[in-house]
């Protein structure tokens, strides 16, 4: 998936260091988490925090600012 994207988008930073270990250290910059386009961060798992809508909200704002930057 690497070579063939040109922006893999996730989560939270655990995800973002495992994909940056599967990918050799990410050397093209091609690893970002969805809320960096948000400047919210992190966007937590709702599995865990029970918080469902608020996570909805924050994949919501963080795909519609990257969009804008697309």
């Amino acid at each position: 998936d690497y070579a063939a994207f040109d922006l893999i988008i996730c989560m939270d930073h655990g995800n973002l260091a495992f994909l940056r270990r599967l990918f050799n250290g990410d050397p093209l910059g091609k690893v970002h988490l969805l809320g960096e386009y948000s400047s919210q961060g992190e966007i937590a798992d709702p599995w865990y925090t029970g918080k469902f809508a608020e996570c909805f909200d924050e994949i919501e704002r963080g795909c519609e600012a990257l969009l804008d930057v697309l």
